[in-house]
Formats: structure tokens, C-alpha cells, sequence
């Protein structure tokens, strides 16, 4: 089958080259060259943003799905920078949509737990959607652009993924181990609860997903609800830090202090129950992840010390 990924070079799409296997046949849609090492990937040059080359390089290309997960992904930013994510989040996902239905592909879209209002701990798919800040209004938006394009669609919703290892961009995880190991107090969320997302787990689930041809809309995230303090002393425990090295402060102090203009969802847990069900995959718990992450970090330690 072959599969045409947008946002191909980032921190999902790099993950998802390396656990291919040859199980999808893949095409990069990106607009900068392949980085050092995936230049064997099969690139096809385009920004989203550009009705035209993207409608051209998909029809010629000739997938049958498209795994869109090109997006502008910074909270914080897209609240002074409300053009530029409209247009990539947005418009870009309005191109893609309309080239796929030309070509007669499904797009597999990656949306977010930002598009909820924050008040549960365990929002399922069907949920109302009311996003806080303006990151979440334009991946709600392109979700509903998506819907009515009448093209083939499956909207998959995940929260904070996290990797063993990606240079080119950092995430809640791996900004902490830094810090941790050098014994730098690190000061995080007490009340704010979330499901972070172990990539490997998604990269599985979107394959499988992929190969049965599920459509609709799923939550795929992690197991856990926990604050961003829980994660913290998780962390700890699992790669053997202090824990007294991790402070928690609440949501509100934590938003003055650093002066972040996006509001936040504080409760914004994702229902997994049925993705698991359809795929029959069990997506992991933090603890979990983590585990998984060190026994990946430590065979990259080996391999550099052999």
C-alpha cells in the first residue's frame, strides 16, 4: 500500500521511516531536502500551503492514504502568530483534503487534546469541543474542514508524544533528563492532567490502523492521566534521579511566572477505549513508555560504546 506523509521529517514521521520495515510503501511530501540519514526515503517536494503543488504532487504520486502530519505545533506561538498557523494547520489541511479527493485517497490526520475545553479527565471522541487557545481552534477547525471535504478521513487525536531519541526537536521527556541528570531542580504543573503519548505506540496504532482501513475519529494516546509533577517523579523513578529534584506549581503560578499567552486545558485525558478495541492494541501507560524509551536509549549507548 503506499502511504504519502506530509511532516515526513519531524518527530513522528522520522519514527514512523524507521519502524516501517517495508510494511507501506512511502512517499515523503515535505518542503525542505531529507535530513542525514533518511535520504533513501522516495521525497516529493511541496508546501502544504500551495493549492496547486500540493493537488499536483499528490495526483501524480497516486497514494491511497495520505498520513498528513505536517502542522504548525507551537501552543504558545500560534496566539501572535495566528496567520501563519491558520494557514498551515488550517488551509494546508483544506489542500490536502481537496487533492485527496481528486486522487480518491483517505487522509489520516493528526489532531489534538488542545481541542477540548480542558474539563474532564476522560473526554471521548465524541465529546464537545471547545478549545482555549488558538493552537486548539485551528486544529478544531481543520478537523471540521476535513470532515466536510468529502474526502476519505480518519482523525486521529493524541497529547504530548514523547521519543527515545530525535536531535532536530526536543519534548516534554527529553527536556527533563538533561536537567535531571545534572541534578537541576526542575519545577513542573501540579494540576493539569494529560495522557502523554509514547511515539512508538502511535506509529503502531497508525499502521494498524492503516491496514484495516478504519475511518472516523479515534483518541490515541497514552493510558495514563497524570500532571506534568506526576511525569516528573515517574521519570525519576524510572531512570534512578532524585525526586526531591522535581518542585510542582500550579497551573496559574506556573502562567505567571513564565508569562505564556496561550491558556491551557487543565483536565484534557483522552479516552482510548476505542482504538484499542479496534485494533486490538494496547497503548502503553507512562511508566510503561518510559521503560521502553531507556531500554531504546541504552542500546544506542552500547552501539556508540562497541
Amino acid at each position: 500500500m503506499k502511504l504519502l506523509v506530509t511532516g515526513t521529517f519531524g518527530l513522528i514521521g522520522t519514527r514512523l521511516l524507521e519502524m516501517n520495515n517495508n510494511r507501506f510503501d512511502l512517499v515523503a511530501l515535505d518542503r525542505a531536502e531529507a535530513p542525514a540519514g533518511y535520504e533513501t526515503v522516495s521525497l516529493v517536494k511541496a508546501d502544504i500551503t500551495d493549492k496547486e503543488a500540493v493537488e499536483k504532487a499528490i495526483v501524480d504520486a497516486n497514494p491511497e492514504v495520505i498520513l498528513h502530519l505536517a502542522a504548525y505545533t507551537d501552543v504558545n506561538g500560534a496566539e501572535s502568530n495566528r496567520e501563519l498557523a491558520w494557514s498551515i494547520n488550517v488551509k494546508g489541511t483544506i489542500n490536502i483534503a481537496e487533492a485527496a479527493k481528486k486522487a480518491g485517497a483517505k487522509v489520516i490526520f493528526l489532531s489534538t487534546d488542545h481541542t477540548f475545553a480542558g474539563e474532564s479527565k476522560d473526554y471521548q471522541e465524541e465529546d464537545e469541543q471547545r478549545p482555549v487557545n488558538y493552537y486548539g481552534q485551528t486544529k478544531y477547525e481543520a478537523e471540521q474542514a476535513l470532515i466536510k471535504s468529502g474526502a476519505k478521513y480518519l482523525i486521529l487525536r493524541l497529547a504530548y508524544p514523547y521519543r527515545a531519541k530525535f536531535d532536530a526537536k526536543s519534548d516534554t521527556v527529553r527536556w527533563m533528563l538533561p536537567k535531571l541528570a545534572g541534578g537541576e531542580t526542575v519545577t513542573l504543573v501540579s494540576d493539569q492532567f494529560i495522557s502523554p503519548t509514547f511515539v512508538d505506540d502511535l506509529v503502531e496504532a497508525i499502521f494498524k490502523l492503516t491496514e484495516k482501513g478504519s475511518t472516523g475519529v479515534f483518541h490515541v494516546a497514552g493510558s495514563s492521566c497524570l500532571t506534568f509533577f506526576e511525569m516528573g517523579q515517574k521519570v525519576c523513578q524510572v531512570f534512578g534521579f532524585d525526586k526531591n529534584l522535581v518542585q510542582p506549581i500550579s497551573l496559574a503560578e506556573f502562567i505567571a511566572k513564565t508569562n505564556r499567552p496561550a491558556r491551557q486545558p487543565k483536565m484534557g485525558c483522552l479516552n482510548i477505549s476505542k482504538v484499542e478495541k479496534e485494533i486490538g492494541f494496547r497503548m502503553s501507560d507512562f511508566e510503561t513508555g518510559l521503560r521502553k524509551m531507556k531500554e531504546q536509549l541504552n542500546e544506542v549507548r552500547l552501539k556508540i560504546n562497541d
